[in-house]
């Protein structure tokens, strides 16, 4: 439980960032929601998980661009 939690922080911002850089909405969209998934586990809930509605404005956006 409290073992890799920096670690695996570092590592979403990591695969975020290289697919931004490579253009790949797609992906990102599912670095997301892996990352929301585990972290409602994590808090016990959506409501609890710190800028969950950040990460789920920036999946629409993304959804919003591969749609148009």
């Amino acid at each position: 439980y409290w073992g890799g939690h920096n670690e695996a922080l570092d590592l979403f911002e990591e695969t975020t960032n290289i697919t931004r850089r490579e253009k790949r909405e797609d992906l990102e969209i599912e670095i997301l929601n892996h990352h929301i998934s585990m972290q409602k586990q994590r808090y016990g809930g959506i409501e609890n998980i710190p800028q969950y509605q950040n990460l789920d404005n920036r999946i629409k956006e993304l959804e919003n661009r591969i749609n148009n």
